[in-house]
């Protein structure tokens, strides 16, 4: 077990060879080796002043410890702590301040951002700071509509929350959360009020695309254009998109674009279908067994009970864990059998849009905690409805359905591993290759189109 001091003069070794490697303008690499930094060390409190400014340096100032900082780097620490509606302030890295100060100012915009960048934290700043009188916010999932209600609920008791297009009479203050489909359903209402918005938020904004989004583009283009006219401000959210086509179209007239290429985690992806002797049940069953928490996206329900098979059959159970095991009695008590209730029992879950919310829901808290489900087997409903990180994304299926995933629809599956203060570096495993260039520039069409 190595002294505090070895372990002090090690992290200083580190950090003076990314220093230099900074210094030789090699931003991306000294990056990624200072997340490889700080998931080998961990605990905060080993931080030395000599880190902290390092971390600094990237513009990641959440990440610092203020205790353990030089006088200088606590100051900027202050300076960057913002109210987000919880009991104390939080510190929001550099790209989160510029935007944030951006919408302070009035402007509208489009960001487009890696999904651990932080976006939501934004959306908090600006209802705890501004303190707007009404906020639409569209999300693409009614999933992810109750996510969001969760969060705003805790922090902004003060508001009137609206998550269904129920008629009642609205408060002074309204945050209205909605599909597109309940938007636009709404908005007769909210229009007979004479009720203007203050901020009009569009999270997965790429959506409006028929390029990207062939099923429910029609109703947020619909949205968006009904709403627009009743907004004072709006800003739309979305990732890895590098250029706006059709700028001036009515769906984002008058709004900024602002792409952002700031990652708080380092994904490392393995190209496991390169490998001339992979096979893909050998490699999960050595990846299931680091008992780190994995997120499994596969093409179909089909395909999630043959990865939940040939798990089953290769795992022993050697320390069998009590809630699970009585999940898996009530499930077979209520639901009948059902091969859930064997996956249960070696910390395996499953998740598809045919699955009974309640089931869903009660998996995705046990994935969370720290010692029950330690994996999902899933297709694109838990990758889009909800937003759970994992250490380890396995890439099982290059198709979502019979078609091969977009490229949208790609970023949103690894960008599942990693997160910012659990997990610095995501583990990404391609079993088949998802035909993204890399290089190839991403344009989203906002025409609109019938």
């Amino acid at each position: 077990m190595p002294t505090n001091k070895q372990i002090g003069e090690k992290i200083f070794d580190k950090c003076t060879e990314i220093y230099e490697i900074l210094n030789n303008d090699k931003e991306a690499e000294a990056k990624e080796k200072l997340f490889y930094l700080l998931d080998e060390i961990q605990d905060k409190a080993l931080y030395p002043p000599i880190l902290n400014h390092l971390i600094r340096q990237f513009g990641l100032y959440p990440y610092m410890n203020q205790d353990t900082s030089i006088l200088e780097d606590k100051f900027l620490l202050e300076c960057f702590k913002t109210d987000i509606g919880e009991d104390e302030p939080k510190v929001l890295h550099r790209e989160q301040s510029r935007v944030l100060k951006r919408l302070l100012s009035n402007e509208s915009l489009i960001l487009s951002a890696p999904t651990s960048f932080g976006k939501s934290f934004i959306i908090d700043a600006l209802i705890a700071m501004k303190k707007p009188k009404n906020i639409l916010i569209i999300v693409p999932t009614i999933s992810l509509l109750d996510e969001a209600r969760r969060r705003l609920v805790r922090k902004f008791y003060n508001y009137n929350i609206t998550t269904t297009t129920q008629q009642t009479n609205l408060e002074n203050n309204n945050i209205f959360i909605f599909s597109p489909e309940r938007a636009v359903e709404y908005f007769s209402f909210i229009n007979k009020e004479n009720i203007r918005l203050d901020f009009f938020i569009v999270d997965e904004f790429y959506k409006i695309s028929k390029d990207y989004e062939n099923e429910r583009f029609a109703p947020l283009q619909n949205a968006i254009l009904k709403y627009t006219s009743i907004s004072d401000q709006r800003y739309y959210i979305c990732p890895n998109i590098d250029k706006i086509k059709n700028e001036n179209s009515i769906l984002c007239k008058g709004m900024k674009f602002e792409c952002l290429d700031f990652n708080t985690v380092f994904i490392h992806i393995n190209k496991c279908y390169k490998n001339k002797d992979f096979e893909k049940e050998e490699k999960i069953l050595e990846i299931v067994k680091k008992d780190e928490k994995t997120l499994v996206y596969t093409q179909s329900q089909s395909n999630i009970k043959k990865v939940c098979e040939i798990l089953v059959e290769n795992t022993i159970i050697e320390n069998s864990n009590a809630l699970l095991e009585n999940f898996a009695k009530w499930l077979s008590k209520y639901y009948g059998e059902h091969y859930l209730n064997d996956t249960l029992k070696i910390g395996v879950g499953i998740h598809h849009g045919r699955l009974h919310r309640c089931l869903s829901q009660l998996q995705v808290r046990l994935f969370e905690g720290k010692d029950l489900l330690k994996t999902i087997v899933s297709t694109s409903s838990l990758i889009e409805g909800v937003n759970i990180p994992a250490k380890n994304l396995i890439l099982w299926d290059k198709k979502n359905g019979a078609k091969n995933i977009n490229h949208f629809t790609y970023k949103n599956i690894i960008g599942r591993s990693g997160r910012m203060f659990k997990y610095f570096i995501g583990e990404v495993y391609l079993f088949e290759s998802p035909n993204e260039d890399d290089n190839q520039e991403k344009i989203l069409d906002v025409e609109i189109k019938s």
